[in-house]
């Protein structure tokens, strides 16, 4: 392990393009920005209402969006429930606005490749696309049958797929907003979706202990990846794509070759679930966020 920040409890993470800043989102509704040369907190955000679930880079790095929300299940918050999506200009550390129409917590919010368009998915069980330039919502994806616990474009931004806690992930046309298919196969909630770089593979996790590695042309299942003791939770790829990141209930995060299949390491010493994992441009570090209260960056030098 390279080292560790003492945080509030990281739900959501993501390197920088230009891989000097680390930002955090907490459960405490807290978006924190980190110097990793420094490991001190650069000017930050002010606070969500609520928990931050997951905060993303534009491509060019001057855009960070933040979402989260309250207690999404209403029978534990007296009936209400809340979603909160902001944009933020990283340079100014300024809210340049919210992103208005979820219903429910947002679990999930990403950049499209060209980084014009943000998509989200929700409790409230849809996916939605915003316009970055004007703030407004240009689609809602509807279908899903339960909470989107994450979502993610294509490498050539043209497919957003949506998994949930409905047991399918879905790929819709990123341009119009239709759906395209269902990928079925787990058997439990899916909980994270990633893209490879090449936009020929799609990763995905469940609470089923497994990750799926499914072929983007043809829509089959290529592959199961099983050895986690625990839910998988969070997913990312190398930059070249040969490497996959599996962050797990089980307080380990697994990488996987995927020439092979194969688990090429096991990376210990998360005190609780992994809720997020991240490369580094140069693919060198990995970033793990969980409840433990600690972001742990591990050096991956000594697994090439």
């Amino acid at each position: 392990m390279l080292k560790y920040f003492e945080q509030n409890a990281a739900l959501g993470l993501a390197f920088s393009p230009d891989g000097k800043t680390l930002a955090l989102g907490t459960w405490q509704g807290i978006v924190k920005v980190l110097d990793l040369s420094t490991s001190n907190d650069l000017p930050a955000p002010a606070p969500h209402n609520d928990w931050v679930c997951s905060v993303a880079f534009s491509p060019d790095g001057r855009l960070l969006v933040s979402a989260g929300g309250s207690e999404f299940k209403p029978e534990r918050s007296s009936g209400k429930t809340t979603g909160q999506v902001k944009l933020w200009d990283v340079i100014a550390a300024k809210e340049l606005g919210e992103l208005t129409g979820h219903t429910n917590m947002v679990f999930s919010a990403v950049f499209s490749p060209d980084g014009k368009t943000v998509a989200t998915g929700s409790a409230d069980q849809t996916v939605r696309l915003w316009d970055v330039a004007t703030r407004k919502q240009r689609a809602v994806l509807e279908g899903h049958t339960d909470a989107v616990w994450s979502v993610a474009f294509s490498a050539d931004g043209n497919t957003v797929a949506s998994a949930s806690a409905d047991r399918t992930v879905r790929l819709w046309d990123a341009a119009t907003g239709k759906k395209r298919s269902s990928l079925r196969g787990h058997e439990d909630e899916v909980r994270a979706v990633v893209s490879s770089p090449d936009g020929k593979t799609l990763a995905t996790g469940s609470a089923d202990w497994t990750a799926r590695l499914w072929d983007l042309v043809t829509q089959k299942e290529r592959a199961v990846l099983k050895g986690h003791r625990g839910g998988v939770q969070s997913l990312a790829f190398t930059s070249d794509g040969k490497t996959l990141a599996t962050g797990s209930a089980d307080e380990t995060v697994k990488l996987w070759d995927m020439a092979t299949g194969k688990v090429r390491a096991t990376l210990r010493g998360h005190r609780s679930g992994i809720s997020a994992v991240a490369f580094s441009l140069d693919d060198r570090t990995l970033a793990g966020a969980g409840m433990d209260d600690a972001v742990r960056l591990w050096d991956l030098s000594g697994n090439e």
